[in-house]
């Protein structure tokens, strides 16, 4: 008969791995749509708990159902804390889409925190 170790043990692993799974940072989920039509443009600061403190950041929604649920009211935001040219960039191809009429055939978007806002990660207007 093989001998097993003291049940506390086991315990104590079981509990060990559900409290790393419980602590471990929350994953961001990415997702892609196509032929989306601008509805919403708009940008919003710090006190709306929006991004970073003292960061103003750019947002827009469009007409048709995004696949996931980005909160709040289906906004995707632009993550102005990237130093680089991106937000200016892709915000001024989503008022180039709002104002044209012209849908955006590609957006790459991901979800992230417990909060559940998406953020642009690919923009792209035909």
């Amino acid at each position: 008969m093989r001998r097993r170790g003291p049940v506390g043990v086991n315990v104590l692993v079981a509990c060990a791995a559900a409290v790393s799974f419980a602590i471990s940072p929350v994953r961001a989920a990415s997702q892609m749509d196509r032929e989306l039509t601008v509805v919403t443009v708009g940008l919003a600061d710090a006190r709306y708990g929006v991004s970073v403190p003292d960061v103003t950041t750019a947002y827009f929604s469009v007409l048709e159902p995004l696949t996931l649920n980005c909160q709040p009211l289906n906004y995707i935001y632009l993550d102005t804390t990237n130093s680089g040219a991106f937000p200016g960039q892709a915000y001024q191809m989503i008022l180039l889409a709002k104002q044209s009429g012209k849908k955006l055939t590609r957006v790459d978007y991901e979800q992230r925190g417990p909060a559940g806002q998406c953020f642009l990660r690919l923009i792209q207007l035909d």
